[in-house]
């Protein structure tokens, strides 16, 4: 899967067309979230708070804007308003102390997405290996979601970061377990086999015979005893 290109600045007039993403303010003295929309009304965007009360889906941990001491709290808040992965940008230097204060609140690293920022490396995603930063604790940074590696990108006002490939992705929720609103009383079921119309289930009964039943739309069948079963992967 190929790396993606995202851009951010203040200064909206300075963004390039066609980007894969875009990063887009919605608080402090900058906020540019309403201008980007209505430029780019398809594109991506990525949406960045400054302070730890905005709500976003990235979050800005730097000198003047948020602390590590204030990202779990706000990566926990927007987890409750069903952000995947939130977002945590974050100079290289400054990592390790916020993945620390992360972990202590009982955050896994993957539950976030680390963007972080780090110039003089040419266009590299942070981690062990690609620049193998090495932290004010004396440790490795940890592999990144993504990295801005300049803030003059095309010679103009304009930071641009390379993500991988799936930073946006979002995965489909779970399916709750189809036996668990089958009929019957089943010791173990043998296989879960999707049909046009719903599912087939093969499994063995509480006599220890086997037994299917087939859902089609939100009913079941009444099981019915079978004497072989051809289990299909």
């Amino acid at each position: 899967m190929a790396n993606l290109t995202m851009f951010d600045t203040i200064t909206v007039s300075q963004f390039p067309v066609g980007a894969d993403a875009y990063g887009a303010y919605v608080d402090g003295n900058w906020a540019t979230w309403a201008a980007v929309k209505a430029r780019f009304p398809r594109a991506r965007i990525l949406t960045i708070a400054v302070t730890a009360a905005g709500d976003a889906e990235a979050l800005d941990v730097e000198s003047g804007d948020a602390t590590p001491s204030q990202a779990p709290a706000w990566v926990k808040r927007q987890q409750a308003r069903g952000i995947h992965r939130p977002v945590i940008y974050t100079s290289a230097s400054n990592l390790n102390a916020v993945v620390h204060a992360l972990q202590f609140a009982g955050i896994a690293r993957s539950q976030v997405r680390l963007w972080s920022a780090h110039y003089g490396c040419g266009k590299h995603i942070c981690g062990p290996g690609s620049c193998g930063y090495i932290g004010p604790d004396g440790h490795t940074v940890p592999a990144c979601d993504g990295t801005q590696w300049t803030d003059q990108s095309m010679g103009r006002n304009l930071d641009e970061s390379v993500l991988l490939g799936n930073f946006f992705d979002i995965p489909a929720p779970p399916k709750p377990p189809v036996e668990a609103t089958m009929p019957g009383i089943w010791k173990q079921i043998l296989s879960v086999t999707p049909e046009p119309t719903g599912w087939t289930v093969v499994g063995i009964g509480e006599d220890g015979d086997l037994w299917t039943t087939t859902k089609t739309g939100a009913s079941w069948s009444k099981p019915v005893r079978i004497d072989t079963v051809e289990i299909r992967p």
